[in-house]
């Protein structure tokens, strides 16, 4: 059946983003290594409960400030954590084609620092979205099935009727193996090709 829903990520693949931009942007407010930041801000298990919700922004730089002495304002905190997007053309030029063809749903893992900043920096391509489903508001990442049944839930998306664009595998075979089409997205100028073969 041919789908009538696309489902796309945001991290690169409608925006390109950068986590090391964040680590620059904070270093001058905390004593931490780079290391020791990149891990904090990105892949301590902490980090994952924020993505997933289970913490406020401000909860999580509380934390930061004691994982690594991070001192600055939440408003300092938000704008230079959250400056890390850079548009995908490609794909920010195909949404509006697709629009008219398609319903468009979004799939992405990410905080609400993120989410803030990338909903109002990306709005002329997301105001082309039926529903914007987001890890820290659907209570759990991908490739997490409990994240594909919470956003279908949400949704009201169909499986069968749907195609998953993601640029990571692992979440493109959960997808796959869930019911969905799906295309693992490469930046290569081929993504129209994909979607119509």
């Amino acid at each position: 059946m041919h789908p009538t829903t696309i489902v796309f990520d945001f991290g690169n693949v409608i925006g390109f983003f950068d986590h090391h931009r964040s680590v620059t942007n904070l270093t001058p407010y905390t004593t931490g290594t780079s290391e020791k930041i990149l891990h904090a801000l990105y892949h301590s298990p902490v980090a994952h409960d924020y993505e997933c919700g289970r913490l406020t922004t401000s909860q999580f730089q509380s934390w930061l400030a004691k994982e690594i002495k991070l001192e600055c304002t939440e408003q300092e905190f938000v704008r230079h954590y959250s400056n890390i997007f850079t548009r995908n053309e490609e794909i920010c030029d195909a949404i509006p084609k697709l629009a008219g063809k398609y319903e468009l749903v979004l799939a992405s893992n990410t905080n609400d620092a993120h989410f803030q900043f990338f909903a109002s920096d990306f709005a002329d391509v997301l105001q082309y979205f039926q529903f914007l489903g987001v890890s820290h508001q659907l209570g759990d990442r991908k490739p997490a099935e409990q994240f594909f049944r919470a956003l279908e839930e949400k949704s009201n998306l169909k499986r069968s009727t749907s195609l998953f664009v993601d640029d990571l595998q692992a979440n493109t075979s959960v997808a796959a193996k869930l019911g969905y089409r799906t295309v693992t997205y490469e930046p290569n100028g081929t993504f129209m090709q994909l979607i119509h073969e």
